[in-house]
């Protein structure tokens, strides 16, 4: 199940070293399958879609907090599952491990 966030908006984008805002975008930094859809849809706003890798990137209405949603198993029907990665200041997709500890 996906962590709950608040839906006060942010005055400004949060950064790696300002403070932290009530949301799980601050917690999750990778999802997959469903969860990485459902939180897609329902939380994050689409920034753009890249139609030939079926990347899309999204932003967190919250923190400002990009993410990029591809599919990594593409020789499988339909793309095989999605997969959300928070990305880092530069655009790079993070790969630590899906939550803080």
């Amino acid at each position: 199940m996906i962590p709950s966030h608040s839906t006060r908006p942010a005055a400004e984008p949060d950064d790696e070293d300002g403070p932290l805002m009530d949301c799980a975008c601050t917690a999750l930094h990778h999802l997959d399958d469903a969860e990485a859809r459902e939180y897609a849809t329902e939380h994050l706003q689409r920034l753009s879609a890249d139609y030939e890798t079926w990347a899309v990137t999204y932003a967190c209405p919250t923190t400002g907090r990009r993410w990029l949603l591809d599919y990594p198993q593409s020789e499988f029907h339909g793309g095989g599952p999605p997969r959300l990665r928070q990305l880092d200041s530069e655009g790079v997709p993070r790969e630590d491990s899906g939550t803080d500890s």
